[in-house]
């Protein structure tokens, strides 16, 4: 099987659907509010609300979507950041199919590790809450093909860095999600924001020990199951 990067930015664009649950905040530790969602979440072909401070109101969307189309198949994890929020990530700048295009530039959000830093410092904020943006796509096409693009493939207890907007406060979390390799699927399990306006926030700050532990077993058994 071949493997290529190519960009396919229209055909990302054109499979962006609606769907979807809700969640609320959770657990106190220092000026860290965390939120564990229990039992973890798998999502497929579905929206997920995130309500970071729980007032009722969605700041960001988690996505998984599959399609066939052609003999093709395509999966994909989006994340929508609404009301003016963002989330941290890269520009990557792709050559494209099309003689007549030259180079075409696209978002991809970061999947974080533990102990990065989420804050004003980073260079790359964006915000998609109309189309979205695509973390991670699979399309394997009729051709025998694969294309892989963005950070979230194939990953496990990765982190997606957002900022967010209360009152004309800005406030910054994260999101904590497992995405397969053939990005069929999404695991949603915790997320959490600093309490402290403008203050930044590490990736994986305010998740309980004891919580850590759980996930940690649950991921592997997930993972496992997957291979």
């Amino acid at each position: 099987i071949m493997k290529n990067t190519r960009t396919f930015d229209s055909k990302l664009k054109a499979y962006m659907a609606m769907a979807g649950g809700v969640v609320a905040a959770g657990a106190v530790q220092g000026q860290v509010i965390h939120t564990d969602i229990a039992p973890d979440t798998l999502i497929q072909n579905q929206f997920y609300n995130i309500d970071l401070n729980a007032d009722g109101v969605a700041d960001f969307q988690i996505m998984q979507v599959a399609y066939s189309y052609y003999g093709s198949l395509f999966n994909g994890v989006a994340v929508y950041a609404l009301n003016g929020n963002e989330v941290l990530g890269s520009m990557v700048q792709t050559s494209s199919t099309s003689s007549s295009s030259g180079t075409s530039s696209y978002f991809y959000p970061k999947a974080l590790d533990r102990g990065d830093t989420i804050s004003s410092l980073q260079e790359k904020w964006y915000y998609y809450s109309s189309s979205g943006t695509f973390m991670g796509v699979y399309l394997n096409s009729s051709s025998g093909s694969i294309y892989e693009a963005g950070n979230w493939v194939g990953v496990k207890d990765k982190f997606l860095g957002l900022r967010f907007k209360v009152n004309q406060n800005t406030y910054y979390g994260w999101i904590r999600l497992d995405v397969t390799s053939d990005v069929d699927s999404v695991i949603i399990k915790d997320f959490a924001y600093e309490k402290t306006s403008g203050k930044g926030i590490i990736a994986g700050a305010g998740i309980p020990a004891s919580t850590r532990a759980g996930k940690a077993m649950l991921a592997n058994a997930w993972v496992n199951r997957k291979q």
